[in-house]
C-alpha cells in the first residue's frame, strides 16, 4: 500500500461462533464450497475495505485492512492508548507457534515490526459464521508506528505470505474478487456495511457486461521504491510485487498524457494521478463547492488505456464521491499525486476505481479481472477473461 486515509476507530466483530460441519456416519457429505463470501466493512473518512477474523485459539475476533498492495499479515499486538483493546496475543493462544523469526515492514506512512508466528485463521463469512482457513504466518506487532489505531492488515499482493496457505486450506481456486461500495459520512466513525471480498471466485452476478483482464507485468520490468525511498520515520520503503499493470496511456477531456505504470491497491483511499494531471486538474476543480453536485457531475474522468487497448476510467462520482453522499463543505477530494511514488508517471487505483468497477486477483494467471459494477453509470467491459474468471 501506498497511503491510506487516518483511522479513527476500531470496530470488533463479536459474539460469533466458529461453526465446524461434520458428516454422520453413512452420510454422503456435501461438495465443499466454490468460494466464500466475506462481508467487508469501511468508514469515512477512511473508505478501505476491512475483513473480519479470527486468529489464534480461542479465537481472538479482529477487523483487519485488506490490503492487496501489501504482502503481510500482522496483528497489532501491544494496546494503543485511545484505540481501544482489539489486540492479538500470541501467549493467550494454544495454538501460536513461534517461527523463530521477525519481520519489519516499511509502509509509505508507517513501519511495523515484531515477532512472526504460526496460528490458527478463521474468516467472518456473509452467513455470520466463522470458517476455518488453516494456519497461517502472523507478524505480532509491537512496533505499529504511523498508522493510527490501525489493528492490522491482511495483505494480499502477489507476494502476499498467507494467501496460497489460506486457498489451499479451503481447497479453492487462487483467486478473490472485491465488490466494495462507499460509505457515506459517518461523525462517529462507526463501521458501516461496504460490499463483499469472495474467496476462491467471481460472482459474476456483481458486473454488468463482461470482465476483461489486464496482465501483471513482469517483475523485470516494473517501476518500484528505490533504496533511497524513505518513509515519514526514516525506514526505507519495502519493495514488494504489486499487482502492477502497464498504463499506455491517460486521458482527461482532450488532453492527452503520455503512458506509466499503476498498481490496483485496495489499501489506498485515494486514486493516485501522476503530478502532470494533478496539475491539469486545480484549474477544473477551482472554486468548486463539495456541495455543488451539479457543478462536480460535469467534471470530466480520468480515462487509462491499459494492455490490449482497454479503457476504464475514474469519474467526479468517484473521485469526488464523498459530495455525492453527504453534506459537507469538508474535502470530498478523493484524489491526489504522491511525491514519494517510484516515478512521476506511476499511478495507483485506489478505493475510487474499485468504486466503479468489480475487481478480481487472479494469482495462478498473474492478472487482474474488471468488470463494470451492475448499476453503475459507465461503458461495460468485452470479455476478455478465460476460466476461471469467465463466466
Amino acid at each position: 500500500t501506498i497511503m491510506f486515509r487516518p483511522l479513527f476507530a476500531a470496530m470488533m466483530v463479536g459474539g460469533l461462533a466458529l461453526v465446524l460441519v461434520e458428516g454422520r456416519l453413512g452420510e454422503r457429505k456435501a461438495e465443499p464450497p466454490k468460494s466464500y463470501d466475506l462481508p467487508l466493512f469501511s468508514s469515512s473518512p477512511v473508505f478501505v475495505p476491512f475483513v473480519g477474523l479470527e486468529l489464534g485459539t480461542p479465537g481472538k475476533t479482529l477487523t483487519l485492512l485488506l490490503d492487496t498492495g501489501s504482502p503481510l499479515f500482522w496483528a497489532r499486538s501491544i494496546p494503543e492508548d485511545g484505540c481501544g483493546a482489539e489486540v492479538y496475543s500470541p501467549s493467550a493462544s494454544s495454538s501460536a507457534q513461534p517461527r523463530a523469526a521477525s519481520a519489519e515492514f516499511g509502509y509509505g506512512s508507517g513501519v511495523v515490526s515484531g515477532p512472526e508466528y504460526s496460528d490458527t485463521l478463521a474468516f467472518l463469512t456473509d452467513d455470520q459464521r466463522f470458517v476455518a482457513a488453516g494456519r497461517v504466518d502472523v507478524v505480532a506487532a509491537d512496533v505499529v508506528e504511523g498508522m493510527d489505531c490501525q489493528v492490522g492488515l491482511l495483505g494480499m499482493d502477489m507476494a502476499s505470505t498467507s494467501a496460497a496457505h489460506i486457498f489451499e486450506s479451503l481447497a479453492l481456486h487462487h483467486l478473490f474478487s472485491i465488490l466494495l461500495n462507499p460509505v457515506p459520512y459517518s461523525a462517529d466513525a462507526g463501521w458501516l456495511d461496504a460490499g463483499t471480498m469472495t474467496l476462491g471466485g467471481v460472482d459474476h452476478t456483481k458486473y454488468s457486461g463482461g470482465m476483461a483482464c489486464v496482465p501483471m507485468l513482469p517483475l523485470e520490468k516494473r517501476m518500484n521504491a528505490s533504496a533511497s525511498d524513505l518513509n515519514p520515520q526514516g525506514v526505507p520503503l519495502n519493495k514488494t510485487a504489486w499487482w502492477q499493470l502497464d498504463i499506455l496511456g491517460v486521458r482527461v477531456g482532450s488532453q492527452e498524457f503520455g503512458g506509466g505504470q499503476g498498481i490496483v491497491d485496495s489499501g489506498t483511499s485515494a486514486l493516485i494521478v501522476s503530478p502532470a494531471v494533478m496539475a491539469h486538474f486545480q484549474p477544473l476543480l477551482g472554486n468548486i463547492s463539495c456541495l455543488d453536485v451539479e457543478a462536480i457531475s460535469a467534471l470530466p474522468p480520468v480515462v487509462f488505456t491499459l494492455a490490449g487497448g482497454l479503457e476504464v476510467s475514474v469519474g467526479p462520482e468517484q473521485y469526488l464521491q464523498p459530495a455525492f453522499s453527504q453534506s459537507t463543505t469538508a474535502d470530498c477530494l478523493v484524489m491526489s499525486s504522491l511525491p514519494d511514488a517510484p516515478s512521476d508517471d506511476f499511478f495507483v487505483l485506489g478505493v475510487p476505481f474499485f468504486w466503479k468497477y468489480y475487481v478480481a486477483f487472479d494469482y495462478t494467471n498473474e492478472q487482474v479481472g474488471m468488470g463494470l459494477k451492475s448499476g453503475m453509470q459507465g461503458h461495460p467491459l468485452s470479455q476478455s477473461c478465460g476460466v476461471p474468471l469467465a463466466k
